[in-house]
């Protein structure tokens, strides 16, 4: 599994249909994901590299 696929897995578990339905993915290397069901896309994820979704969600501050 690549680490794009990942990302993709979890944001399909992780948010509810009408939210994923909401918003496209741009990749760290420019490719765009849009989740099926994706017509116009109110916002766009940006992660600028592999680890950023892992920071977004786990990050603990000091």
């Amino acid at each position: 599994m690549t680490p794009k696929d990942k990302v993709k897995e979890v944001i399909s578990l992780s948010f509810p249909e009408k939210l994923k339905n909401g918003f496209d993915v741009r990749f760290w290397d420019g490719e765009i994901w849009k989740p099926a069901g994706v017509e116009k896309a109110g916002f766009t994820l940006v992660l600028n590299s592999p680890g950023a979704l892992k920071i977004l969600f786990f990050h603990q501050p000091s």
